[in-house]
Formats: structure tokens, C-alpha cells, sequence
């Protein structure tokens, strides 16, 4: 992975690589226990159209939404409770549906396809889809630049592969076999899955959804439990963890699907680390009794620890305990953490990097957020200009190479939208370069799965 350059030779204020994040508590919100004493399970996010922010997270009796950031509970969405010491849920989000898999059986049991774009009024569960020998699951994902999910199977065994041409209706396509699953992450037709006991971890080619291509599989050296997989956002590297005491976080660099290479390792406080999630060259880890653990990896060969936030300060021994999930990907740089102990943390993720002044721009020429953002199909953004003139609107990727170009040419007086597809932009960091009216503006935009 490159390290991020300072690119104001573009006149761009966009962080260095040299970053001093820090993580600022903003509010928590807690939920009942169940009687073996577990709370939260995983947790995500969705940002609605209208750009209210929203942390999804799993609980004791199903699936909370709680706005954010007044932190208000919104629904539970009831999911089923038996089976499962731990009450896992996991969940991810699809445009405005959400999706919830669980350990558990009972009322609701199954896929759970639950509506958002009620929101904040109601969120509405739609159906639940079973399988014949698949109810539960432990974890899936969701390609959103292809439309499919990726549920891992109730026997640990395989991938169910789902059609989400219709979102709300989800329609059964295609297998991944495997020796052993446990966490699933897809992006555009490629498929990673960290094998558990196996030990090993997986890259597929799933283009072809009736006979799934593998392409690499690699055996963890001195192995704990592999867990979990996350790709960086250019593809070069996947970050894995074990889920095991003293096994390390690793960085791989998969460049040569030939000869995947081990290429640096980091272990937090505790020595226990759940999952991660990377976004441009940080990795946000979920690091139980660690609590959430930011690691810089521009150099893939020395990851660094550059914030941590705690949520049980009490303690950093090496047990299941604290943080389970953390989710990065929002448009106002909030992190949602959840706990095992009924708790979901809402955190402030700033960058702390020096960024050159920009001029502000006067009441001629006024860029509006775009929407939604972060974004997942596509975005729009709106601005106004006082008389007409020239506009150049560029869309640059984190690393500051050129994208798109979105507007160049004269515009009337009047106000103006740009829309554009993401197409094949991979998840991560973008920024909007807008030039009008003598004066420049950078939009920060995201893309998420």
C-alpha cells in the first residue's frame, strides 16, 4: 500500500501520511444484558438520502437502530433469541435494506431483510429467507458493486451466494465450497474468506456464481483461529486476524496471487484482537478488552498504533471481553463500537493532519454536501453560482490521482447538480475539486461496500 502523499501541488488540502489520529468520545447507549451477562453483538451503519446518520447494532432481542448523533433508539427490529450462548448477530447494509444473520433460531430466523427507507419514522422487516439445512449463519457481506450477498453457511462448510437485483428479495444463485469458513468479505466479483480452524484464508473469483474460481488459499503459519479478512482499498493487501491469545494482526501482500507474502504484524494490549476493517492506510480494529485500536499501515512492513480508544479502561486482559465491533465507515467520521457488555460507543475519528488553507468561497459560488455520502451506487452534489462563468468539477481518489472529470465548461446563474455512478471505484477515500467563480473548494466523499 502507498503511503498517502500531502497533494497540495493539485491544490488539494487533503491529509498527509504522516497522521495523528485520535478517537473522542461522543456518547454511549446501553442495552439490556442477557442472564449469562453478553450484550451487543456486531455493529454497522447506515446514512440515510437526507444525510442523517444512523449505528445498527445487535442486541439481546434482535437488531437496534439508534440515531446518531443524539444517540436516540429509534427500533428494535426482533430477531431470534435461542440457541446461542453469545447472541451473535451480524449485519450489513445495501442502499437503504439492511441484512441480519445470527447464530440464533426463533421468530424471524434466517436472512432477515429489513426496510430502511422508513427511517427515522419506521424500519420495517420485510421477510426472513431460509434455505433448506441453512437458518443460521455467522457472518456475511455484501458486494455492493456486483448487487450479491455472501452468507456463510450454517455448517461453516460453504458461501450461499444471493441475487440482490431485487433488494428486498433476495434470490439464491450460486455456492462457494469450503473446508471451513467463519468471516466473508466481497468486492467487485472477488471473495475473501479467513477459514477458521483450517488455518488458512482464501481469495476467490466469483464472476462466474455457478463455479466460483479459487484463486489463492494460504496456510497462517504458527496459527491461531483465522477469523476474519479485509482487503486494503487498492487490493494489494488483505489485513487478517486469529482471534486467538498472542496471535498477531497480519498484512499480506497478495500482489502475486502465486506467492502471497506475509509483510508485517501488530498485536494490541491485550494480545486479543477480533476484527478489522481498513480504510485508505488505516486499519480499525475491534480489540476487545483493547478497546478500538487505529493502526497505520503506509508502511504494510511496520504497522503503528496511533489511537486507541478504551472501553473498558479497567482492565487489558486477554479475554472476550469489550469491544466486539467497529465500524469506521461514516460520512461525519464517527466510529460505533459495541461491547459485550450491552454497550454501544459512539466515537469522533479526526485525521490530525496538517492541511493547507483554502479560500473560503464567497456567496457566488457555494459547493452543498453531497448526498448521500458516504456513498454506495452513486452521489450528487448541488451548488450555486451568483452569475455564470466557468466550472471544472474533478474527482480524485485518496492517493490524488485523477478519476473523473465531472464538469468543465461555462454554466449559467442559477443552481446546478453534478450525479455520477460509482461504476468500479473501490471503497475508501475520494475528494471533489470544484473550481467556479474564481474560487476552489474540496469536498471530502466516501464510498462504502
Amino acid at each position: 500500500m502507498r503511503r498517502f502523499a500531502c497533494l497540495l501541488a493539485l491544490g488539494l488540502a487533503l491529509p498527509c501520511a504522516a497522521q495523528n489520529p485520535s478517537l473522542e468520545f461522543v456518547g454511549e447507549v446501553d442495552f439490556p444484558m442477557s442472564a449469562a451477562g453478553n450484550g451487543t453483538s456486531d455493529v454497522w451503519g447506515y446514512t440515510a438520502p437526507d444525510g442523517a446518520e444512523y449505528a445498527i447494532v445487535g442486541v439481546r432481542d434482535g437488531t437496534a437502530i439508534v440515531s446518531v448523533p443524539d444517540l436516540e433508539i429509534l427500533h428494535t427490529i426482533p430477531g431470534p433469541t435461542q440457541n446461542d450462548f453469545y447472541y451473535h448477530r451480524d449485519m450489513v447494509v445495501y442502499g437503504s435494506t439492511l441484512y441480519v444473520v445470527s447464530e440464533m433460531r426463533g421468530a424471524n430466523e434466517g436472512v432477515q431483510v429489513i426496510d430502511l427507507s422508513g427511517l427515522p419514522g419506521t424500519a420495517e422487516l420485510v421477510t426472513s429467507i431460509t434455505a433448506p439445512g441453512q437458518i443460521r449463519s455467522h457472518n456475511m457481506d455484501v458486494d455492493a458493486a456486483m448487487g450479491y450477498a455472501y452468507v456463510l453457511a450454517q455448517g461453516y462448510n460453504g458461501v450461499r451466494i444471493l441475487d440482490l437485483a431485487d433488494p428486498l428479495a433476495p434470490a439464491e444463485v450460486g455456492w462457494v465450497p469450503l473446508p471451513n469458513g467463519h468471516d466473508v468479505h466481497a468486492r467487485g466479483d472477488t471473495l475473501y474468506v479467513a477459514e477458521g480452524y483450517q488455518p488458512t484464508f482464501s481469495v476467490w473469483n466469483v464472476a462466474d456464481k455457478q463455479a466460483p474460481q479459487l484463486l489463492a488459499r494460504v496456510q497462517v503459519p504458527n496459527s491461531g483461529y483465522v477469523h476474519n479478512i479485509w482487503p486494503s482499498d487498492d487490493g494489494r493487501y488483505v489485513v487478517t486476524t486469529e482471534e486467538t491469545v498472542g496471535k498477531t494482526v497480519k498484512v499480506w501482500d497478495i500482489t502475486d496471487l502465486d506467492d502471497i507474502e506475509l509483510v508485517g504484524e501488530y498485536l494490541g494490549a491485550n494480545g486479543l484482537a477480533h476484527n478489522a476493517h481498513v480504510m485508505g492506510n488505516l486499519v480499525i480494529l475491534s480489540h476487545y478488552s483493547a478497546g478500538v485500536t487505529v493502526v497505520d499501515i503506509s508502511d504494510p512492513a511496520s504497522p503503528v498504533e496511533v489511537a486507541r480508544y478504551d472501553t473498558t479502561p479497567g482492565s487489558d486482559a486477554s479475554g472476550f471481553f469489550g469491544t466486539w465491533g467497529a465500524y469506521p465507515y461514516t460520512a461525519s467520521g464517527y466510529v460505533y463500537a459495541s461491547d459485550f457488555d450491552g454497550k454501544l460507543t459512539v466515537l469522533q475519528m479526526t485525521n490530525g493532519a496538517v492541511t493547507a488553507d483554502e479560500p473560503v468561497a464567497p456567496a457566488a459560488s457555494v459547493l452543498a454536501e453531497a448526498y448521500p455520502n458516504p456513498f454506495r451506487t452513486g452521489a450528487t452534489v448541488r451548488f450555486e453560482m451568483a452569475e455564470a462563468g466557468p466550472v471544472r468539477a474533478v474527482l480524485y481518489d485518496a492517493l490524488g490521482r485523477e478519476v473523473a472529470v465531472l464538469a468543465d465548461g461555462d454554466r449559467a446563474a442559477g443552481t446546478h447538480t453534478l450525479t455520477w455512478g460509482a461504476g468500479t471505484l473501490l471503497p475508501g477515500a475520494y475528494f471533489l475539486r470544484l473550481e467556479a467563480a474564481g474560487t476552489a473548494q474540496t469536498l471530502h466523499l466516501a464510498r462504502v461496500r
